[in-house]
């Protein structure tokens, strides 16, 4: 078993695991729960016939669809948080990287 001696490395994996990452796992929580629950999948059951991920969207009425403000909110704001996922992810992503770089060294 390895211990980490360095305080830097052993406060980098603190705050990537303890704060960043937890963090990143509320916000998603917190979309992918409370958002679809009671936006997203409302929205879909209500106004489309058909609403296969990854397959086929078909909305009962097109032109009533894309001219509801609610329901372009809804959209705006999922395309908003997926984009801040993205962002979030890649900040991570780096960070688990660079850590990795610093840890590898350290066994040198």
């Amino acid at each position: 078993m390895f211990l980490i001696s360095n305080d830097s490395i052993r406060a980098s994996v603190s705050n990537l695991y303890g704060v960043q990452y937890g963090i990143y796992k509320s916000y998603e929580g917190i979309y992918f729960t409370e958002h679809y629950t009671n936006y997203i999948k409302p929205m879909f059951m209500e106004e489309f016939e058909t609403f296969e991920f990854y397959r086929s969207f078909k909305p009962k009425n097109y032109q009533q669809f894309i001219t509801n403000k609610a329901y372009k909110r809804v959209i705006r704001y999922s395309i908003d948080a997926i984009q801040t996922f993205i962002f979030m992810q890649s900040g991570l992503k780096e960070n688990v990287e660079k850590l990795i770089s610093e840890i590898d060294k350290e066994l040198i």
